[in-house]
């Protein structure tokens, strides 16, 4: 069936109209691909052996270098906040040491009063 249409300089037309071409043939599905991506490398690191040594080093470095920022090259400044902050890691790794240490005496308490 053609459609007649009028056009602006006065001639007709006939045009079909618009037919979709239905095809057959199915899609093949997309491949997907399954190389590694910065996520597993970040997990595969991450659990490794190497994660806390690497992950302590990259923070030592950081402190030491926030410390050289704020002294701005004082170097009896840069000692004094070093000194410092030993000392509060010293307190702190103590107290988290008594605390695990008490923890572990009264579940160690609680196992022998079962038995």
């Amino acid at each position: 069936m053609a459609q007649q249409t009028r056009r602006s300089n006065g001639k007709k037309s006939t045009r079909k109209p618009a037919q979709r071409k239905a095809s057959s043939a199915r899609k093949k599905p997309a491949v997907q691909d399954t190389g590694i991506t910065a996520g597993d490398i970040w997990n595969m690191f991450k659990d490794s052996r190497f994660f806390a040594p690497v992950i302590t080093i990259l923070a030592v470095f950081l402190i030491i270098g926030l410390d050289l920022l704020f002294s701005w090259n004082n170097f009896e400044l840069f000692f004094k906040i070093l000194g410092v902050e030993l000392i509060l890691a010293f307190a702190v790794w103590i107290i988290n040491l008594m605390v695990s240490l008490g923890r572990d005496k009264k579940n160690t308490d609680s196992y022998s009063d079962e038995v």
